[in-house]
């Protein structure tokens, strides 16, 4: 005959030998260690990025190092930069080398080897910027992105004036890229945001638009340029301003074709011309390319030197990537039994539970039970499906721009996914009064069920009652014909885990009162505004009056334990006393040998972190999954909240609606989880 677990059984991740589970831990945390670690060194690995070319030869960014070459390839000179330069833009002005540093918005000279400071833009450039000398190479001309303008100084350095203002109209800018100088005298400026390319005078009088950049496929965004001869060679990049075609405009501003390489450029970092030759740096392959813009056709890779040195650094990745692969791998293959043992255990006591017969202490129709609706649950399921084919429509048209139907779409499936959730919540499928929950939990308390009745006592009905709006806290009451016998259940990964029983009485019932209108279970339901009803009873529990409150979706099951109770306060045969054959509040965990947890404490460690309450509260498992949404929200957002701030970007309307959602969504899982941490240390204190 099988045995029933015992109730002081350990839980399945308090693992005996904890000299084992310290090592698994430390294996675990190498592994992560050493993926860690392959992955920056693989993203930190030099490319070249910044190219200038010149009479004098061809001076190529690779990392922090400037190399000087010759126009065959061949390397005449070097340069290595400080750490804490990052290069906006590299010059070969004659054979001098000038560069743009994005960190402290200056310009430098590279003089015998040093860096002399030319001008410093700190007080005035707020981000990535380009500049171009006039015809006379007394004043620098220096394009602002973030700003939206350009900037005037002399060749001393000092500021003279600025021009431009932000906007799409002619005369204006938004996020101005390359600047070079013309035949004329006069500035050709990439207009990126805007579309076009734009011709100023030295003034910074509008003078014409030299050409409106028409979009190629998936690459629409001019961003860089160079002059070739009579034409312009520039870089057309996608939405992510990462992979890039090289386009030619006549000196008419005629698209004229493309310069194309055996391969795609992956990630475009610069180009630059001389003659009728073009360069263009690719920074995810860590190849130079050259091109005749003269016969637009491609000549093959610069430099063999710098070939080399590409082939390298490409064998260095390969590398890491493998060790980091190798790592993930090992990390996988280690969690595997864990996986495997947490499973195991889970079928050992469903399997053990499911032989467990309750009909004999609490039959099938004592079960107070909610029924499903199969009508709003099959409804739910059509909205659902409706929902995915409106997802996809927008996928597509966020590519074709139609910002009409775009809005339609998001406001049809805001309204689907509204109504859908509400019937699918409303079918009763997650209700936790379903016949199948409390029979899991009838399961799991039987032997103390069978224990605390006595042979003449009868069981009169039995439900479940939420005990926590927020939280999955519940009370399995079993009501018997002297007594009201309370169980209190908490959910975790699914599986319902009793804490601790008390008796109630009917002697003095004070109160019972239910409130009809409907009221939030959670956060989220504000916005679906799921029916959830809230009961509150006042029961003798040994010699004092307990006043609590529970709530349930389903108001019938509400209204059938207010009916039983009001029908059990109406007897006045039932005394005050009853058989103590049940200690209040005992637990089925000994929750009193748990140490006492602060609640401002766990509250103030969720604020600080997500997780973090819940760890300090002991829940690891639920610890690490709310630490890693809030690391997953992190990295996707990051980039496009310092795009913001920066003023580096210009957000689109559907970007922007998207990222309101993520940052309200996460707003909620913010706030859930200090309650959550907050509630748990509450329970745990009051349990000692």
């Amino acid at each position: 005959m099988k045995r029933f677990p015992k109730w002081g059984a350990e839980p399945f991740l308090q693992i005996r030998n904890r000299r084992i589970l310290l090592l698994f831990i430390l294996f675990i945390a190498v592994l992560v260690g050493v993926r860690i670690m392959a992955e920056n060194k693989k993203i930190n690995l030099p490319s070249p990025v910044l190219i200038s070319a010149s009479g004098y030869g061809v001076a190529v960014s690779w990392g922090q190092m400037i190399y000087h070459l010759d126009h065959e390839g061949r390397v005449i000179g070097k340069k290595t930069l400080p750490e804490d330069i990052e290069l906006s833009q590299l010059k070969l002005i004659e054979d001098e080398i000038w560069i743009a540093d994005h960190n402290s918005k200056n310009v430098y000279r590279v003089v015998n080897g040093e860096l002399r400071p030319v001008f410093s833009g700190s007080s005035i450039i707020r981000n990535a910027f380009k500049f171009c000398f006039n015809d006379s190479g007394d004043k620098i001309y220096v394009a602002d992105s973030s700003n939206h303008k350009v900037h005037i100084f002399n060749r001393e350095g000092n500021y003279q004036t600025s021009f431009g203002s932000e906007g799409k109209q002619q005369g204006q800018f938004k996020f101005p890229n390359s600047i070079v100088l013309t035949d004329e005298g006069n500035f050709l400026i990439v207009n990126t945001n805007a579309l076009r390319l734009d011709i100023y005078s030295p003034e910074g009088v509008f003078v014409r638009t030299f050409a409106k950049v028409e979009r190629i496929g998936q690459y629409e965004w001019p961003t860089l340029l160079a002059r070739s001869g009579d034409k312009v060679a520039l870089l057309l990049a996608k939405n992510d301003l990462m992979a890039g075609k090289l386009v030619v405009y006549d000196r008419e501003g005629e698209y004229a074709g493309e310069l194309m390489t055996a391969e795609p450029l992956l990630e475009p970092g610069d180009v630059t011309s001389w003659g009728d030759k073009v360069w263009v740096t690719d920074v995810k392959t860590r190849k130079v390319h050259l091109f005749d813009a003269a016969t637009m056709s491609y000549i093959g890779e610069f430099s063999e030197e710098l070939k080399a040195l590409g082939d390298a650094q490409a064998q260095k990745e390969k590398r890491y990537s493998a060790i980091s692969l190798t790592a993930l791998f090992v990390l996988i293959i280690a969690c595997l039994p864990l996986i495997y043992l947490f499973a195991r255990q889970r079928r050992k006591e469903e399997k053990e539970i499911s032989i467990v017969d309750i009909n004999q202490v609490v039959p099938q129709d004592l079960i107070w039970a909610s029924q499903i609706n199969e009508q709003k649950l099959i409804i739910s399921i059509i909205l659902f499906s409706l929902m995915f084919f409106f997802i996809i429509l927008l996928a597509v048209l966020q590519q074709a721009k139609n910002i009409i139907l775009l809005l339609f779409v998001l406001l049809a499936l805001t309204i689907l996914s509204k109504y859908a959730s509400k019937l699918f919540l409303a079918s009763g499928y997650f209700y936790i009064t379903r016949r199948k929950n409390i029979e899991k939990m009838l399961k799991k308390v039987l032997p103390k069920i069978r224990q605390a009745l006595q042979r003449d006592e009868k069981v009169e009905g039995c439900t479940v009652l939420q005990a926590s709006r927020l939280l999955r806290l519940y009370d399995l009451f079993i009501f018997t014909d002297r007594r009201i016998l309370k169980f209190n259940f908490k959910i975790n990964l699914n599986s319902f885990m009793p804490s601790k029983y008390s008796q109630l009485s009917y002697g003095k019932i004070e109160e019972v009162s239910l409130d009809a209108k409907a009221i939030s279970s959670k956060i989220m339901a504000r916005l679906i505004k799921v029916p959830m009803y809230e009961m509150r009873m006042s029961l003798m529990e040994k010699s004092s009056m307990k006043r609590q409150t529970y709530y349930l979706a389903d108001k019938e099951i509400l209204e059938r334990v207010k009916s039983y109770l009001e029908r059990k306060k109406s007897q006045r045969r039932w005394t005050d006393s009853f058989e103590d054959t049940l200690h209040a509040h005992v637990p089925f965990y000994a929750p009193a040998q748990a140490a006492e947890k602060s609640k401002w404490g766990a509250s103030l460690l969720s604020v600080f972190f997500p997780g973090f309450g819940q760890l300090y509260n002991g829940q690891m498992l639920k610890g690490a999954l709310f630490g890693a949404a809030a690391c997953i929200f992190i990295l996707v957002v990051a980039e496009p909240f310092r795009a913001l701030i920066r003023k580096s970007a210009e957000i689109s309307v559907e970007s922007l609606f998207a990222l309101v959602i993520i940052v309200f969504v996460f707003f909620v899982f913010y706030v859930f989880n200090i309650a959550d941490a907050y509630d748990t240390a509450k329970r745990v204190s009051e349990s000692k």
